[in-house]
């Protein structure tokens, strides 16, 4: 950027901090972070985004440009340990640029620097833990078989070499958990608690898939089970829950933000030319509008949808999905796709995808939010 233009814009951030000051409103805290975007000072649209947040919570707007910077900071910070590698290779610095990709959900290029990793420094297991969890995700994204068998051979191989990883063991039970093998889930758990003994999360834990373990199937069974209902069993919201030493939701939160939920799919039922919409999380289907329920067809439509945009857009090297929509003759499908969340409307054919674009990213990304807020 030239001296005039980065002088005028530096005028033009001092006015912007007046109007802030002046009168605080989301508006005018947007347009503040917009300010140090078009600096590159991303970690000035963090610090006004979470001023804002202070005052606005619910700001939608302030949160996607938080988001988008974090992103922007994440990525610069990438940049930086791939020179550092070149200068000097160090687990360390794998072990960051891998988490550091899973941050920022991109799980292929978090897998490439797992082998890079490995091939470096093969008798670490830091890489073979970040690949797992590369995997791990991937599964739940797309409930692909292949990506959950192949996380829990990562796992085991880690558990065989070291049977006190805590963090292999945690891993294999929350997967154990999720796909509903909760024997090997309670074996997983005790395991856990021979090295963490008396921890409260890991009883609870331990407790409710003690309670489901009789009759329940063994993991690999219950990965290829889950690819082919595409549907987790009724544990998935405790088992994430309890990821990572996190805490059990709030179950009036949990409450709340079903309500809340429920408001927004309705809102965006109720836009000029909008049919059904639905929201998934897991094996969560809430579908409002024309139908509501979790077994209407819509749902499942938006969930097979979903899959095969993640999966095409991976195996054809343009990243991840975010959002696009779908047209024939009788209506359009619009689709955003989040982290592990996704959204659709169903809008007349001759309708404007952009509103509904806007609306169902704004959903997603609240609930996102709302979400990892309570685990």
């Amino acid at each position: 950027m030239g001296f005039f233009r980065r002088l005028m814009t530096a005028r033009g951030l001092a006015s912007k901090r007046r109007a802030v000051a002046a009168a605080p409103t989301v508006e005018s805290y947007a347009d503040l972070a917009r300010g140090y975007a078009s600096l590159n000072d991303y970690s000035g649209v963090v610090r006004t985004c979470e001023e804002g947040l202070q005052h606005f919570p619910s700001a939608g707007e302030l949160k996607r440009l938080r988001r988008m910077a974090r992103a922007a900071i994440l990525g610069e910070r990438v940049s930086e340990i791939r020179d550092e590698l070149n200068a000097a290779p160090r687990p360390g610095l794998y072990r960051e640029l891998a988490e550091t990709y899973l941050e920022l959900g991109d799980l292929a290029r978090c897998e490439s620097a797992c082998v890079q990793w490995t091939a470096r420094f093969p008798q670490d297991d830091g890489a073979r833990l970040a690949l797992a969890r590369a995997r791990i995700r991937r599964f739940y994204q797309e409930r692909n078989a292949g990506d959950g068998l192949g996380a829990v051979e990562l796992l085991n191989g880690v558990c065989e070499r070291d049977p006190q990883n805590a963090k292999a063991l945690r891993l294999l039970a929350e997967l154990a958990t999720r796909v509903g093998s909760y024997e090997v889930a309670r074996e997983t758990l005790a395991r856990l608690l021979e090295l963490i003994p008396g921890e409260p999360t890991l009883e609870g834990w331990y407790r409710r898939v003690n309670d489901e373990a009789e009759g329940a199937p063994d993991l690999l069974q219950a990965i290829r089970d889950v690819e082919l209902n595409g549907r987790f069993p009724g544990l998935e919201q405790r088992a994430h829950a309890t990821h990572e030493d996190a805490p059990t939701a709030d179950h009036n939160g949990q409450a709340q933000r079903g309500s809340n939920l429920r408001a927004d799919l309705d809102q965006i039922a109720a836009m000029k030319s909008a049919g059904r919409v639905a929201y998934l999380r897991g094996s969560t289907a809430l579908v409002r509008g024309a139908a509501k329920g979790s077994g209407d067809p819509f749902a499942r439509m938006t969930r097979s949808l979903t899959t095969i945009a993640r999966r095409s857009t991976r195996r054809m090297g343009f990243g991840s999905f975010n959002a696009g929509f779908i047209e024939s003759p009788q209506c359009k499908i619009v689709l955003v796709a989040g982290h592990d969340n996704a959204a659709a409307a169903e809008t007349a054919p001759t309708a404007r995808p952009e509103p509904f674009l806007d609306a169902l990213r704004e959903l997603v990304s609240r609930q996102f939010e709302a979400e990892r807020t309570d685990a």
